[in-house]
């Protein structure tokens, strides 16, 4: 874009070359053209001549104006580029502190998990002494209740 512009720039420098050129042509044929007044062949020429130098001025200066309305839109196009690029960074950068915010409620929350599974293991290595207690007391209570049941037995006879 920036060659584009250069490019532009060089090109409207040398329309104003021909410009000045034009111009200046333009005043040595008015000088010339007053001199010889007096002849109509001359005058006639001269006059075509203006003409000619006139149209291809006008020509000229729309070119220029062409390049030059070209160029703002360059411009104007080169601005919202760079806002929407100061835009884009804003945003990575509100992204970044998001996902740096993630990471560390990630980690938080990992550890937290990783303390609630020992918790569990423990719970769960509990349960097992609990129910390896409960069954060794369910079969002494058997054995009570048959000594019980036996002992009722011989005072009944």
């Amino acid at each position: 874009m920036i060659e584009q512009l250069i490019s532009l720039e060089k090109t409207i420098l040398d329309v104003r070359k021909q410009y000045h050129i034009k111009l200046t042509e333009l005043d040595t044929l008015k000088s010339k053209y007053t001199k010889l007044v007096e002849s109509q062949k001359e005058t006639a020429e001269l006059h075509n001549q203006l003409e000619n130098l006139q149209s291809h001025l006008n020509t000229v200066e729309s070119q220029r104006d062409a390049f030059e309305s070209q160029m703002h839109q360059l411009n104007r196009r080169n601005e919202e580029l760079i806002n929407s690029n100061t835009e884009a960074d804003k945003q990575i950068k509100e992204l970044k502190l998001k996902i740096s915010d993630l990471n560390i409620a990630n980690e938080r929350l990992q550890k937290k998990h990783e303390h609630a599974c020992d918790e569990n293991n423990k719970l769960k290595q509990d349960n097992r002494t609990l129910i390896e207690k409960n069954r060794i007391a369910a079969e002494h209570t058997k054995i009570a209740l048959e000594k019980l049941t036996l002992i009722d037995k011989s005072k009944a006879k």
